[in-house]
This record gives C-alpha cells, structure tokens and sequence, in this order.
C-alpha cells in the first residue's frame, strides 16, 4: 500500500448484497495538517455511527452524497449519518466509484461498465476482497488474483447482515466499524401466500395435509433441441426474440410472487438478499427476486405490515437429465401419504420454517383472458409452433380499459406458461401513454377525445406442451373509455330506516361532481351524456364487493335542482334512494359497510364521470324507543315500579305492573307502526332458591294499553320488593315488524325493576312527630283523627286512612278517596292504659248538608292515677293486600273544664 494510498479520501458508497458488493472511495490531499482535521471530521461522523448503533437502530441503506465525495448512511430510526472529507477538483477521489457483478452473468462491474472479469462463486469466500489497495477476486481454485482497479480509502462491505466500514488512516493504521443491517435485524419469517399475475392474493391459510407444508403447483418443461420465438409489432419495429436452449429444463410456477411476513414490521426487506433452500441448504431453481411491499395492503416503501411480495422467476438446468434434475430438486406430485420436499426462505441472517413444498402438476392447455375476459383462442399457424387469434376489430373494441387503470393479461393454467410479453405499437404507446408492467398495461391518456378509436394490443406468451413449446400471440383491440372525469366521492350518508315507509329514502347533491368539472369537462358531459345507471355494493375486504340486489328502478329517483323529476342527464342534479322498507337486513346486514355507484354514460356505455357514495344503513337505537322514565330508574338500569290504581284488577288482588309506566311516552314509540318488543323474565334468575319464573310472569296489565306487557307477581310475597332481571327477546322485538337489533343493542337494553307498594312503601306517623295528644270527652273516650297522623303514599301524596269518599245522597262515607285504600285497623299494645280497639271503634266520616266531620277511631282510656303515653299499631291495608303497620305513642288528656 503506497502513501499516495493512505491519503486516499472517502467519496462514495453501494450497500452490498450477499454475494459481496463492495463500496469505495479515492484519494485525498497529502498536506498533514488538511490530514489531521479531515481526520478528525471522520472520528465525529464515525462516532455519530456508533452512537446511532448503540441505540438500537440500524443500516437501511448506503448512497453516494450528490458530489459522488462522501457515503451517506440511513437508518430505520434515526437521522441519516454523512462520512464525508474535501476532495480538490481533478484529484483521484473526485468521482464514485462503484462495485457490482451481473445478476446473470456474475461479470464484475465498475460504475456499471463490464470489466471481462469473473469471479468464481464460493459460499464461504466473497467474490472480491482488498489486497494492497487494489480489488482481488477470487479465482476456481479458491485463491485471490490482484487486478489493477485500485480501492479508495474507504470501503463499506455488507456480509451476513453486517456493514464492516473500514478507513485507512494516514498513519497506517485502519479504523474498522461494524453496522448491523436490516438482515441482522430480523426475527421471524413466515410465508403467507402468493400472488398470481394480476396481483390477486391467495393465501396459504392453511398447511397442506402432506407433511403439513403449504403447497404451490408447479409444472417442469425439458426440451432437446432449441426453441426459439420471436414476437413483433404491427411493423416489425419492434422485436423479442427468445430462446430456450437444446437440452434445458425450466419450471413453471402458479404464482409469480411469494407473499411473506417478516418481523419487525418496520424492517425494510428491499435491501435483503433472500433465496429459497432445502433443508440441506441446497438452492432451489428458483430465483427470488427484489421484495416489493404488498401494494395490496400498503404503499410505502417499507411495508407497515411486514407484508412483502418477492417476484418469483425460473432457473434453467442444463443437460440431459434437467428434468429428472428439476424434479428432483422440487419433487414430484404429491399423493395422499406422500411427502415433497420442503423448503425455507433464507437471508444472510435468517432462515424461516421448512413449511413450503412444489406439488408437480402436468401440462395443460391454456386460455389468457384481459380483465378476466376471456380472449378468443389461438390457432396454429400452418404447420409452426406459433399460434395467433384476434379478439375483436378496430370498429368494435373487445376490452374497454379506463384512463389509469392497469389492465392485466391473466392464464387459467399458469403452470403452464413459461414467458410472456406485451408489446404496443410505438406510435400508440407514446400517444396514448401506455405503460407496461409485466402482464400489466397502463392507458394514461386520451390521443383523441371526440373519437376515441381503437387500437391492438399484443400478448404474447410460451406455453409449454408434452411435446414442445406454443408460441402465442393474441392480439386484442381495446378501447379508452370515454371518461371526462374521475369518480367523485361524496359525503358519507348514514341511514337511519325512519318508522313510516313514505319516509324511507334520502337525497344528495351532486354539485360536487359537476364543481370539479372545467367549463371544457362540462360542455363534454351535456354533449355525450345519455343514460344513468346506478348500482349499491356492499363492501367485501375478502374478494370483489358484492351487489345489493332487491331493489329496481322505482327505487331510485334523479331530480332537478328544485326536487323535481329530472328529464334528461342534463338537468340532474340530485340523487335520491329511495329504500320503501325493503332493505333486506338478513342478506345485507346493518353492520357491514356499503356505497352507491352512479356511473354518466354515453351511447355506448362509456362512464362519462360517476359519484361514489359510502353508505351505511341501520335503525334507531333501541334506546331511543326504550327511553326509561327518570322516576322509575333514577338514571340507572334499576327501576322501582310502584303499583298505580290503573293495573289494580279486583280479581284476587293480583299484581299487575304495566312496564308502559316506566317508560317515556308510555312504550307508544315502541309499539307504534308494527313495532314489536317483546320483554321477557330471565330464566335463570333465582330468589331465594326459587326460579324467578316460577314466583311471577309476564301478562297483561292495564287493558286500556292494549300492551300485553305486565309483570304479574304469582308469589306477591317472595317476588315483591325484589330486583326481577326483565331481558328482551331479540327474536320477535322487531321494528317496524321486520327488523332486529344486534345481539348486543338487545343486551343492553334489559333492565331490573322491582315492584312495591305506595301504601306499604309509604309513610304512617304521628303528626306532630313525636307523641299523639288526644283530649278525653265527657263520657270519657278520646277520637285519633287523620289530623293526628301524616299518612303518605311513596310518592310523598298525602292521603286520609278513614273513609271520606261519598256516594250520592248518602250522609255516611264508605268509601276512601285514596284509590290504594283497602282497610284499616288499630291496636292497644297496652290495654292496662287504653282498651283494646274493635272495628266498630272506626267511624267513617259524615255529612249534614255541607259540613263533613271526618272520621276517626275512639279510644277508651283505662282509669288510672296518673297520665302517661300508650303505644297503638295502625295498619293501613292496600288494594293489593300489602299493609303498612307502624306504631304511635298517645297520650289521653283529662276534658278541659
């Protein structure tokens, strides 16, 4: 190493994949103080590379600065690191240098330009490694011969995961730091899948019975003499010319990329070499090429899912035994019992489960189709191998393709098909702005608005046969539609199916669509505007959305700016559905997601410009037909009933709770327009030991409701005053008669109540809170009134337990006022002080004309020598044969002279 050498500086870099990529740099200025600072620039950015290192991060990548002078490192977490120093115009240094070999070829590459060196492959050697300051590589004999391609003196080698930066100091000495790489990073491969050629996902969602393997088909191909094909355009300006060599056997796989997760997520597997091995780490012929991040789920560059396509590609074996060797190396097919060998996705760092096997499947004709149409079938050519057909003519279009919307060649028997190629006319490539990506094309715009003519696509492809190879080329005619502007989505709507059927529908503007229209769009559209047609999908993440069918004409409607039916497309500008109570929730349920389509088209079915409205259907809560009264529930899900003169049946005094009164509008929502909910006691609520089913039922209640919705207490001791757990029934609780509410809507919506008394929850004692002073009259008796008491109901309503209600003409009440009023009784717990109280003992109240003395009890004092206070029970007894007992002290005072 010459000192011209050592003061080499850094100017570029390349990431490397396994095989041993290397990246370089050339000279820098010999003066050592220039030295002595640029060195220690390099000591701080090195620093900056460990420190991100020591972090926990890792190197995503390594690319030349934009004056070729320096390497910039990216990481997957941090900020990017720049090794860099100053390099004087026209010194060595001043351009990148850049290693690579030939995917093909293993040729060496200089900046892209072939050496004519090759060297040899080795799993244990890299193909090129630094020996005095030049590029050795490996020769047959595993030795390294010296070239005369210097290296700069900064190098950055990735093998096995790892970035080996290297710098050689002006002293001699090197400086060596080691970045791990993507590849170190990863903890978990898993394949998952495979992509056929349009891009349609089929996953390996469970392992295959034969060993517990996924499987993917395969078909082998061995020719002895050469195939050749060749496939032009109309002109023959453009020409692909192939070949599959004498003696040669290829393979044919049913998907064209794998699908595997890797984890972490966030690790970026576009810079990973991978390949596919045996479990004796021998390669299958198979070639594995750059991951992509599935498109189908993400679209950044490092997939956020850890999804990765990797494309898929054949290796051709050479030899006489190719085939025997192809099918060797895969096997063969797999028959019940049988095993197939397995294989694993391997990087430098990691190796995922042996869990993927080739089933051999034999050669089959083949139908390609564009855009799932199927294309007519090609007819051999003379006595050739080459077989042609045409769908469709230059008049009348076979596929009609949308602006931007690639369009996709697919096989029915892939398998069975080795290459394909599209090729377009030059002409109409560049005036049209066809793409092509593989099996793929893209129109990206109009050459022609007004007439929009047709033109032919080529697909070519090689489908393999038992006795050689089919040479196809199927020529289709396709047709841009006449599209002036993009589907506009407009605003989500939420429908909410009202009560009556009149009401069923809702309307949206369309202004925005036309908004987004130039004056130029717009004149278009009126001019070529003929039919509407108008289609409700509901959303499939699992395949193509699905058709909501049930509904026809009449339940869609245009209209004009003012509400009115609109004539013609060119005075549209609402749309309205119009549902009638015919959405079928058992078909199209309310929790799935759902759009309108109204495509504008012309007179040949060309979509002019569409509106796509995001829609989801549903009914009101069954809460808001459900809506607890604030008194009964106290803004809980646990009610207190308490009995009303309204459920009170004379029959036996049953117990009836009509639920209406614990409701808000008294269940009229929830029973109004067919609406049907049906409520329920819980079958497996027990009291006490006993089935709660068996102490009450749910009947009928205040006849007036017609509401048959009460809850009857067949036990009015052990079911009353107890939380009874009142469920729904989700099976007949329908709105509007058809529809149901979830399972969980019906769950949350139950409830517990328990039903008492207003009399026997009430209140009965003494007025003045304390002792009852009652005064003796002249015959020595004393009269306890409803002036003495305070008596209420639950509901704190005052009420008088003698009778005071009246009959016509009658002087002598004999009934109560209180319609909870059903008897009453008193007691002396003390009869040495006053005497025992007989019915006869309570008077009514009575009237002289207008003047009514109330009623009261007569108490009768004992003599005795001093006054003191007595107890007395009073029972007041409801209709429902509930009592309230409690207990007064009164005192029984001498006549006031």
């Amino acid at each position: 190493m010459n000192k011209k050498f050592l003061s080499a500086i850094l100017f570029g870099a390349l990431m490397v994949t396994s095989t041993g990529t290397f990246v370089s740099c050339k000279d820098y200025d010999d003066d050592i103080d220039e030295i002595n600072k640029e060195l220690t620039e390099i000591k701080s950015q090195i620093a900056a590379l460990e420190s991100a290192v020591n972090n926990g991060d890792y190197v995503t990548g390594v690319t030349p600065t934009a004056d070729g002078k320096g390497m910039i490192f990216t990481f997957s977490k941090g900020s990017p690191v720049t090794v860099t120093l100053n390099v004087k115009d026209g010194e060595p240094g001043e351009s990148a240098q850049k290693i690579t070999f030939d995917e093909k070829t293993g040729e060496m590459l200089v900046d892209n330009k072939p050496t004519g060196i090759f060297p040899a492959k080795d799993a244990e050697k890299a193909p090129v490694k630094i020996e005095g300051g030049y590029w050795a590589v490996l020769n047959d004999k595993g030795e390294y011969d010296v070239t005369e391609i210097p290296v700069s003196g900064v190098t950055a080698v990735v093998t096995d995961g790892i970035c080996t930066l290297t710098v050689f100091n002006a002293d001699g000495t090197t400086t060596v730091v080691e970045l791990p790489t993507t590849s170190s990073t990863i903890t978990e491969l898993e394949v998952v899948g495979y992509l056929d050629a349009k891009g349609d996902f089929t996953a390996f969602s469970d392992a295959a019975s034969h060993d517990n393997k996924y499987e993917m088909g395969y078909s082998a191909f061995y020719t002895a003499t050469k195939a050749p094909w060749e496939w032009v355009d109309a002109d023959e300006s453009q020409k692909v010319k192939g070949e599959i060599a004498a003696k040669t056997g290829v393979v044919s796989l049913a998907g064209q990329s794998l699908v595997i997760r890797v984890a972490p997520a966030s690790a970026d597997l576009s810079t990973v070499a991978m390949s596919l091995v045996n479990s004796k780490m021998d390669e299958a012929p198979i070639t594995l090429g750059t991951p992509e991040a599935f498109k189908g789920l993400v679209t950044r560059a490092a997939s956020a899912n850890g999804l990765w396509a990797i494309p898929l590609s054949s290796k051709e074996l050479t030899g006489l035994n190719a085939l025997t060797d192809l099918t060797g190396k895969f096997g063969g097919e797999i028959e019940d019992d049988e095993f197939n060998i397995a294989f694993a996705v391997k990087t430098p760092n990691f190796l995922s489960n042996f869990n993927l096997a080739f089933n051999k499947v034999e050669l089959d004709a083949v139908s390609a189709s564009l855009n799932k149409k199927k294309l007519v079938e090609a007819t051999q050519k003379g006595s050739t191998n080459i077989y042609e057909s045409t769908s469709g003519t230059e008049d009348n279009a076979y596929v009609i393709v949308k602006q931007g919307t690639p369009n996709t060649f697919t096989f029915d028997v892939p398998t069975s098909v080795y290459k394909s190629q599209i090729i377009v006319d030059e002409y109409i490539a560049q005036n049209w702005g066809v793409v092509i990506d593989g099996n793929s094309f893209t129109v990206n715009k109009y050459n022609d608005k007004q007439t929009i003519p047709s033109f032919p696509v080529y697909f070519n492809y090689i489908q393999l046969t038992e006795t050689g190879i089919k040479s196809v080329t199927q020529t289709v005619w396709v047709r841009m539609e006449r599209t002036i502007k993009d589907q506009v989505v407009l605003d989500p709507v939420n429908h909410i199916i009202p009560a009556k059927a009149a009401d069923d529908k809702f309307t949206v503007s369309l202004d925005k669509m036309f908004n987004e229209m130039t004056a130029e769009e717009r004149v278009n559209w009126n001019k070529f505007a003929h039919d509407i047609v108008t289609v409700i999908k509901q959303v499939n993440p699992d395949g193509d959305d699905i058709t909501v069918t049930g509904f026809d004409d009449d339940n869609i409607a245009y209209l004009t700016a003012d509400n009115k039916p609109a004539t013609s497309a060119l005075n549209i500008a609402k749309l309205q559905f119009i549902p009638n109570h015919e959405w079928n929730q058992e078909t199209y349920p309310f929790d799935k997601e759902y759009y309108i389509v109204s495509d504008f088209e012309d007179e040949n079915g060309d979509v002019l410009s569409s509106v796509k409205i995001p829609l989801t259907v549903g009914i009101p809560a069954l809460s808001t037909l459900l809506q607890k009264e604030q008194v009964v529930f106290g803004g809980t899900n646990n009610g207190t009933g308490v009995l009303n003169e309204m459920d009170y049946a004379s029959d036996n005094n049953a117990v009836f709770y009509s639920l209406k009164y614990a409701f808000k509008n008294q269940l009229k929502d929830a029973f109004e327009n067919e609406n049907t909910v049906k409520f329920i006691i819980d079958p497996q609520q027990k009291i006490e030991g006993n089935p709660v089913v068996d102490l009450a039922h749910m009947g009928t209640g205040e006849k007036r409701t017609g509401v048959n919705q009460a809850i009857v207490l067949d036990d009015k001791e052990k079911a009353y005053n107890t939380p009874i757990n009142i469920l729904i029934d989700g099976e007949t609780t329908k709105y509007v008669g058809k529809y149901t509410w979830s399972d969980k809507e019906i769950k949350d919506n139950a409830f517990t109540i328990k039903i008492v008394s207003p009399i026997e929850q009430g209140i009965v004692e003494a007025a003045s809170g304390d002792i009852i002073e009652v005064v003796a009259t002249e015959d020595g008796t004393a009269k306890l009134t409803d002036a003495d008491l305070t008596t209420k109901t639950y509901a704190k309503v005052e009420y008088n337990i003698f009778k005071d209600k009246f009959k016509d003409n009658e002087t002598t009440a004999d009934l109560w006022t209180s319609p909870y009023m059903k008897g009453i009784s008193f007691k002396s717990m003390n009869e040495n002080t006053i005497k025992a109280i007989a019915n006869e003992d309570i008077k009514p109240a009575t009237k002289v004309k207008d003047t009514v003395t109330p009623g009261y009890v007569v108490l009768r004092p004992m003599n005795v020598a001093y006054e003191g206070t007595t107890e007395v029970e009073v029972k007041v007894t409801d209709v429902w044969g509930y009592a309230k007992t409690a207990t007064v002290k009164v005192k029984v005072l001498a006549e006031k002279e």
